[in-house]
């Protein structure tokens, strides 16, 4: 068997040089790089991993301890935690402990042993503390999830759901409920324990006694959980609700009814407290009140990434997620539409995208629900302005899908309908929106006039292969004495996209280092916007436009170097073309609407799935992209139209939609680690919607807003030109600017309509 030595002497390298090479060294020059490589292939000579690991400060390992995966809110917590592990470069290890001391005990003494980097573990033995002290003065870096042991000096992250389960039973005592019964496993446990405090506090802030009979503890098991739920179901009086936390005990229930011969109708209510599934979202007689299990694992491997990087210098910390009560929609009346005319027509004008494909997809429980006729019209998204205007003032479509910078232009016009009174009837039927989305994709001179349909913002995509290559880490190091990493500035976005272009550099995995798209207007607009934003640029001052900045010449002459790291396509690219380069493995980096990248998962397409890394983009600064349903003003069916609306908007339809590729602006979706799965980046876009920015021009001085459409179709040829080489790229802003400063002016405004 080959060793070290035989490699060194082989590759006419010192033993150290191997060494140095094969622990990912960077000061190594890509001569002797080469040789040792080589030289370790002729020989077939594996290193030694339990070595290396001795020898590294890390072993990129991560176990991950828990009682079980068939509940859900525990495949959910595993599975999320793996995506984000897998982030950071770290391979997960998965032990279950089946509610079992001894096997967790062991488990924990196994992740010491190996040297694994960190545990997250939800522990079934909380009162261990003693256990938890030694493994912790061993160096074992442990951060319990879910379940808080006893000693509260430990790194702990957790929900805290009393005041959710104290408001929940209190909903359900004032929609006349009286017979609340609860089913939980062992009460030692956090969640469980916070669980039934607050359905105790609910019955005393009502002056109602806590009945015992009500009130069913079990093993975490199937089995324990249906003997008590056949229990509870088959006393002389049974609840008329009863409060759940974990799937097991939802179906327990469930299963009970049946084995029971329990009619529907006379059934118990199941009110459950735990993480939504797309897959559990239509059960009869089943409210379900979601947990946030992406948020509460996002928070925990962020804690456990910060104790392995500081180790004892980490403080101990604790840390609940507060969830707050919601209202019980469903103890309401469900208002359904009151169709006088069967058969009737609704007309709906969409975008040809994912989210048209979900709608005709689902339409028939539109129409079974009201009675109307859907029909639905699609346009391509380059068409889509041109085709709503030529429905100005007329009734023939009842809906209009709107791209968000088109809307004020729209509400000003009065093409569509205030919405202000349909929000009022019903103001928390939105209350799961994504923070900010309901006021940039709704609401115009202060009042409502659509509602958010999709949603996408711009992020970074990028091959997490080609950036892990420790060969491609040392030839980048030895270029620019850098470390490779994905880009934060967009200098640096080109210097790496010229890194990873073939003709630059010949060893280059990918032929190009990006893909681009500025054939069509909103293409080179939404790409240049934020290089534009990015190097402190504006495209107006709030009164005319700005765009012949230095600042803006720079960031055009910044993204028309790009160009020569991408296809020679890319000018006449769009985002579809863009995307298809990179699945097909062309390019190292994208930069594109998270919409647009639904294709990048799927097998079937692309060669780059489960290669793919995503992070915000250069300064952390985009461009806000989404759609929103508008009621036509001329419309006759107004009513109708608003109940399309708010079935194509609700939160069952919004995940549906998600999973179809119409990303829908609703937590319930973004939240839904299923959904996550198949679209690993959805937590990245929510969070870069924080800082994404819309498109807003200045106002003439009569109030009247400019053409969203005019503005992109005007700067969008600028950048072409430019990127092109048509024109120079002070030449083409300034002649954009000069137009579009003109078109402030009342009669070029009016020669341009």
């Amino acid at each position: 068997m080959a060793t070290m030595k035989d490699v060194a002497k082989l590759a006419g390298v010192s033993h150290g040089t191997v060494s140095n090479i094969i622990n990912g060294a960077k000061g190594v020059s890509l001569d002797k790089v080469k040789r040792v490589e080589k030289a370790m292939k002729e020989l077939a000579y594996e290193p030694n991993a339990i070595a290396r690991s001795l020898k590294l400060s890390k072993s990129m390992q991560i176990d991950v301890i828990l009682p079980n995966i068939v509940a859900a809110a525990m495949a959910q917590i595993y599975t999320n935690l793996s995506g984000l592990f897998a982030e950071r470069g770290y391979v997960t290890n998965l032990h279950i402990t089946n509610e079992d001391a001894e096997l967790e005990t062991r488990l924990l003494n196994m992740s010491l042993m190996h040297n694994v980097d960190g545990v997250m573990l939800s522990t079934c033995q909380p009162k261990n503390t003693g256990l938890f002290r030694r493994l912790a003065q061993s160096g074992l870096k442990i951060v319990f999830l879910q379940r808080q042991p006893d000693d509260e000096q430990r790194h702990y992250v957790g929900l805290d759901a009393q005041e959710q389960a104290r408001g929940t039973v209190s909903q359900l005592i004032e929609a006349g409920y009286r017979d609340i019964g609860i089913l939980l496993s062992p009460i030692q446990y956090t969640l469980e324990e916070q669980t039934f405090n607050g359905y105790v506090e609910a019955h005393r802030d009502h002056k109602m006694t806590v009945r015992q009979h009500l009130c069913a503890v079990s093993s975490y098991d199937r089995e324990g959980l249906l003997k008590e739920a056949i229990r509870l179901t088959a006393s002389g009086k049974p609840p008329q609700a009863i409060l759940v936390i974990c799937s097991q005990a939802m179906d327990a229930v469930l299963k009970a009814c049946e084995i029971l011969n329990i009619p529907k109708e006379k059934r118990p209510l199941i009110v459950a407290n735990m993480p939504t599934s797309w897959t559990l979202t239509a059960r009869d007689g089943v409210i379900y009140v979601p947990h946030p299990y992406a948020k509460l694992t996002e928070i925990a491997a962020a804690m456990l990434f910060d104790y392995i990087e500081q180790g004892t210098d980490f403080p101990a910390d604790t840390v609940f997620l507060k969830l707050k009560s919601k209202p019980l929609k469903e103890l309401a009346p469900k208002q359904e539409i009151k169709v006088t005319e069967p058969g009737k027509t609704l007309r709906v004008l969409l975008t040809i995208d994912r989210a048209r494909y979900a709608m005709e997809t689902m339409k028939s429980g539109f129409e079974k629900r009201t009675g109307f006729r859907l029909e639905i019209d699609a346009k391509a998204q380059t068409n889509m302005y041109q085709a709503i205007r030529d429905e100005w003032y007329k009734d023939r479509y009842d809906v209009f899908d709107v791209d968000i910078p088109w809307l004020a232009e729209f509400a000003q016009k009065g093409v569509v309908e205030n919405l202000d009174g349909y929000i009022a009837e019903d103001p928390v039927y939105y209350d799961d929106m994504l923070p900010s989305i309901f006021e940039k994709y709704s609401i115009r001179q202060g009042s409502v006039y659509a509602i958010p349909f999709t949603f996408c913002t711009q992020l970074l995509f990028y091959r997490k292969d080609c950036f892990a290559d420790i060969r491609m880490q040392r030839m980048f190091y030895e270029q620019y004495k850098k470390e490779l990493r994905v880009p934060r500035t967009w200098e640096e976005f080109n210097r790496i996209a010229k890194f990873f272009t073939r003709k630059y550099n010949p060893d280059s995995p990918t032929e190009f280092g990006t893909t681009l798209g500025s054939r069509m207007s909103s293409g080179g607009v939404c790409e240049y916007l934020p290089r534009l934003w990015s190097f402190g640029g504006e495209v107006h001052d709030g009164t005319r436009f700005t765009l012949n900045s230095k600042q803006a010449v720079e960031a055009l002459e910044n993204y028309r170097e790009s160009f020569r790291y991408a296809s020679a396509e890319s000018c006449d690219n769009w985002w579809g073309e863009q995307a298809a380069e990179f699945r097909s493995g062309k390019a190292a980096m994208i930069t594109l609407f998270t919409d647009n990248m639904s294709t990048v998962t799927e097998w079937s397409k692309s060669k780059v799935n489960g290669k793919i890394g995503f992070d915000y983009m250069p300064h952390k600064v985009s461009v806000d992209g989404g759609w929103a349903l508008a009621v036509n003003a001329y419309s006759r069916k107004k009513k109708a139209a608003l109940e399309f609306i708010r079935w194509a908007t609700d939160r069952e339809i919004s995940v549906l939609s998600t999973i179809l590729g119409g990303f829908a602006p609703r937590r319930t979706a973004m939240e839904n680690l299923e959904v996550a799965n198949v679209y690993p980046w959805l937590h990245r876009t929510v969070e870069a919607s924080g800082f994404g920015r819309m498109r807003e021009l200045p106002l003439r001085a009569d109030g009247i807003c400019l053409s969203e459409q005019m503005f992109e179709d005007i700067l969008g040829k600028a950048v072409y030109d430019a990127v092109t080489g048509k024109a120079e790229a002070y030449a083409a802003l300034t002649a954009a600017n000069n137009e579009l400063n003109a078109l402030l002016e009342e009669d070029e405004l009016l020669k341009a309509e």
